[in-house]
């Protein structure tokens, strides 16, 4: 397999698909022997400038922020705690939760956005793929 078709092989199925499958598969260990056939069209898009906020080490990062407040310490820790611990109890159900209960949060989030994340330094982020597959599962073979 070329590189070209690793990538399209990689994008055949989406996200949404590979989880709604993990649900229904038991934990285990499976012999995979199998050939399918892809087709379709793949559009890799350009690399883009992006502020790398994802890379930012959540951890070291709160940590060092401890570590330089001093006396306020404690009192960050225990307000991280309280609002970490509301964001768990959302369960998974995005940003927007957050803010539709805290709806005070947004000009904040903008301020970070202007003040804070747009000072940091950009790094690129490989383009977007779209790939818009048919798999054909091959007959079995009878013997």
């Amino acid at each position: 397999m070329n590189n070209i078709e690793t990538l399209a092989l990689a994008n055949a199925v989406t996200d949404k698909q590979c989880k709604m499958v993990r649900a229904e598969v038991e934990p285990g260990q499976y012999t995979i022997d199998m050939m399918i056939h892809i087709s379709g069209i793949m559009t890799v898009g350009a690399d883009y400038p992006t502020t790398p906020t994802v890379s930012i080490p959540l951890i070291e990062t709160i940590a060092l922020l401890l570590k330089r407040m001093g006396f306020q310490r404690d009192k960050a820790m225990e307000l991280l705690r309280e609002i970490m611990t509301e964001a768990i109890e959302l369960k998974g159900k995005g940003k927007g939760a957050l803010i539709a209960i805290f709806p005070e949060l947004e000009s904040t989030i903008e301020q970070i956005k202007t003040e804070l994340l747009s000072q940091l330094p950009e790094a690129n982020r490989k383009g977007p793929v779209k790939f818009q597959a048919t798999i054909v599962e091959p007959e079995p073979i009878l013997t």
